[in-house]
């Protein structure tokens, strides 16, 4: 059975879903920077902001267009 949708009413949190899709994060852009290493605690900083913000993201709350 074929669904049609309306792509502009989309969300990425929605085509992820519809496609079963999961994010796999490269982190290999740090290779290319040369700073001190991160504390645990700015990490975990880091780990909470990024969650904030695949959310606001996923949820098209930012837009993807620059």
């Amino acid at each position: 059975m074929t669904t049609t949708l309306d792509a502009s009413n989309l969300r990425l949190k929605d085509v992820q879903s519809l496609r079963k899709l999961t994010e796999h994060l490269n982190d290999s852009f740090t290779s290319l920077l040369s700073l001190e290493n991160l504390t645990e605690f700015e990490q975990q900083e880091l780990q909470v902001i990024r969650n904030i913000f695949r959310e606001y993201y996923s949820e098209g709350k930012i837009s993807d267009i620059v």
